[in-house]
Parts: C-alpha cells; sequence; structure tokens
C-alpha cells in the first residue's frame, strides 16, 4: 500500500491547500572534537535537529486570490500552529519563510513554497500509569445485518418457498464448510431462521479457538495461522450467486470482520496476561502493530464493500450501509487503542549493577537473551558516555526481565 492510498487533506490553520510536493529532512546534531594536527575526530552525538518541512504549495482558480490572502494571515500569525501533512497527519510547526511565485503560464494561480520547523514534540513520560481499554465487544457489527436477514426470511417463507428452502440450504452448507475449515464440531444444531444465533455463535468458535500460549510455536505464527482460517471462512460465499441477497453478504461480511477482531483480541489478552505475570512476552511491538494491520486493513476492505452499495439495493434488503460503515469505524478506532495502548505498556524498571567489564551488547544478551536490545539500554542511560566499555561497580538502568 503507497502513500496515495492514505492522503490526507493538506491545511495550516484551517487553510485548505493543494500541495504539489512535500520534504521532510532531518538532520543530526553532532559536538567535533578534534586535536591539532590530528586525523581522528572524538564525536559525540548530541541527538536530532528539530525536523523541517518543506512544501510547494498550487493555488489555482479565479478565486485563488482569497486562498492566497488567507494563507498569508496564516503565515504572518505568531507562534506555532497545527499543519495537515498529506502524508504524514497532523504536526504543530513554525513557518520559517515563505516564497510566493507567479508566472506567465498560470494566469488564475500561483505557487508558494514554504518552509516549516515542526515544534519541540511534547515529551512522553516513559513510565505512566495507564488503563488498557476494556475488551472489544464486536458483536453489534453482526446483530445489525444478522436482523435485517432474518426479517428477510421470513418474509421469503410465505413468498417464495422454494427459494426460501434454497437459501436455507445454501446457508446451512456454508456453515458446515466454515466449521470445517476451523475445526470445530457444534453439539447443537444451528437455528438457521436465527441469523443472530449463528452468526455469533461462529464467532464464539473462532474464540474458543483462539488461545495463543507460548510454550509451543510462537504467538504471531499461530495467529497468523488463524487468520489464514478464516479467511477461507470469509471465501466460502464469495462465489457470486443470485439468491445471495445483500443482507446475506453484509452479514457474512460482519461475520468475516468480528472473527478477525476477536483473534486479535485473543493474542492482546494473552500478551497482558504473561506480562502481568511477569513471564516472558515474545509478542513484540512490531507483531503487535502487524495485527493491528492487518485488522485494519480488513475493516478497510469492508468499509470500501459498504459504500458500493446503492441505495436501491439497501431499500430492497431494508439494510443501513451507512450504519454499518459507522459500527466498522467504531471498530477499527477500537483495536487501533487497544494496541497502542499494549505497546505503549513498560515493564518496571530497575538499577543494574555491572559486575564485570563488558559492552552493552553483552549485557543485553545476559539480561534478556538479546543483544540487539542494547539501543533500549542506551536510550536509558543518556548520562553514560560510553556504553561500549561498561565498568564493574557501575549501575544502569533497565527494564525488569
Amino acid at each position: 500500500m503507497g502513500w496515495k492510498e492514505d492522503l490526507q487533506q493538506a491545511s495550516f490553520r484551517g487553510v485548505k491547500f493543494d500541495c504539489v510536493s512535500t520534504n521532510n529532512s532531518i538532520s543530526k546534531s553532532l559536538a567535533v572534537q578534534q586535536a591539532p594536527y590530528s586525523n581522528d575526530a572524538k564525536i559525540e552525538d548530541m541527538g536530532n535537529d528539530a525536523e523541517k518541512i518543506s512544501m510547494r504549495i498550487f493555488l489555482s482558480g479565479t478565486d485563488y486570490l482569497i486562498y492566497l490572502d488567507a494563507l498569508k494571515a496564516a503565515f504572518s500569525m505568531a507562534g506555532e500552529g497545527e499543519l495537515i501533512h498529506p502524508i504524514d497527519g497532523i504536526k504543530n510547526v513554525h513557518v520559517q519563510n515563505w516564497n510566493i511565485v507567479h508566472g506567465t503560464e498560470t494566469v488564475d494561480g500561483c505557487d508558494i513554497d514554504v518552509d516549516f520547523i515542526v515544534a519541540k514534540a511534547e515529551r512522553k513520560t516513559l513510565f505512566i500509569p495507564r488503563t488498557l481499554p476494556p475488551e472489544i465487544v464486536y458483536t453489534h457489527v453482526i446483530l445489525t445485518p444478522a436482523a435485517a436477514l432474518q426479517s428477510e426470511l421470513e418474509q421469503l417463507k410465505d413468498k417464495d418457498p422454494n427459494l426460501f428452502f434454497k437459501v436455507i440450504n445454501r446457508i446451512r452448507n456454508g456453515l458446515q464448510t466454515a466449521r470445517r475449515i476451523l475445526g470445530t464440531v457444534r453439539t447443537t444444531i444451528d437455528n438457521i431462521l436465527s441469523p443472530p444465533d449463528w452468526a455469533v455463535g461462529l464467532v464464539d468458535d473462532v474464540v474458543r479457538l483462539a488461545t495463543f500460549e507460548l510454550t509451543d510455536i510462537s504467538a504471531i505464527s499461530k495467529w497468523q495461522s488463524m487468520i489464514d482460517r478464516v479467511k477461507r471462512v470469509s471465501k466460502i460465499f464469495e462465489k457470486d450467486d443470485e439468491i445471495d441477497s445483500a443482507a446475506f453478504k453484509q452479514l457474512w461480511r460482519s461475520v468475516s470482520v468480528a472473527s478477525s477482531v476477536a483473534a486479535a483480541q485473543a493474542i492482546v489478552k494473552q500478551t497482558r496476561t504473561d506480562m502481568s505475570q511477569n513471564r516472558d512476552v515474545k509478542v513484540t511491538p512490531i507483531d503487535l502493530a502487524i495485527v493491528r494491520r492487518q485488522v485494519r486493513k480488513e475493516i478497510k476492505q469492508a468499509i470500501a464493500t459498504e459504500r458500493e452499495i446503492t441505495q436501491t439495493q439497501a431499500l430492497q434488503s431494508n439494510i443501513d450501509p451507512a450504519l454499518q460503515v459507522a459500527h466498522y469505524k467504531t471498530l477499527a478506532s477500537d483495536v487501533h487503542d487497544q494496541i497502542q495502548a499494549l505497546i505503549e505498556t513498560r515493564p518496571p524498571i530497575r538499577n543494574t549493577p555491572i559486575l564485570l567489564p563488558c559492552t552493552t551488547h553483552w549485557l543485553a544478551h545476559q539480561l534478556y537473551g538479546d543483544m540487539n536490545r542494547a539501543e533500549e539500554i542506551k536510550r536509558l542511560n543518556p548520562t553514560i558516555f560510553n556504553l561500549a566499555t561498561l565498568q564493574s561497580g557501575m549501575e544502569l538502568i533497565t527494564y525488569a526481565r
């Protein structure tokens, strides 16, 4: 997925504009100490300089002067302002300079070159007590389309019994195939005439299967296997059949999305449990970000499909695509907030004494079994000048195991 898929409307202090190009630049602040007649320099990394954003803005139209005057006023205001970057989103910036270019090729329009400097980001405390969001309730995306399908089946039973039995058999065969893919067995018979019951029951089957104890294979591998099965289930009714109504397709989409959310919820719950019991947490922030991206991608596809439903189809099947889109957006936001809160949750810190001379890579390997966490130790100890030669007797701040 490229940047063009997620472009945002650019604006500054609420004044919208078209952006032709952007250039974000970040430089390091380095303190160089060098003795006379020496080719060797001692370089100390002092961190990053403020991020700079250069934009080429294009204004056009017979009324472009109105927007030009508004932008000039916004640029002239003192203090930081809110910039909506077309790719990076919201940033608080200061205007450094701007240049307005009029040319003979564009009569009703102009180009503006402007340089912004990103204001100092609000520093996050390393360890802040957070209340993680409660478990996500995903049944609301199922119940509304399920009720629409149930009403449709009741009407079809009286209107066209032959078609009614065809629809019932198709749903029954599909559910049997779905449970065969998931590897579950029902002790009771599905009530096909009650879509809310069998739809929620199918998602409950996914929940029961979604266990991610870290005893054999990695949790992220088990989650990926579960998602692959959910994808196969979602494609059971992919073949376009004339008896598949818009209400039924909408319900099956919601079941697929809810199943993916349920699987993500399970891996988040397992990670929380491992952290609370001080067990080795093998689900990395990158793994959690992958889970979030996959779920949000599926929700995004479902939203796009809902928006393709015409008003005529919606009235015929008594469904509300706009309401379903709102449910999906809420679900996507909940998934994002829950996983982001988990990513930002950090283990407690401790003072670790250095018993033998070593390097941070050796210490990371000794503490966590992962030498790549040496960078983490460096970030927690910014006052120690040379972390390459740790001496016995020193104490470093580290995350608890």
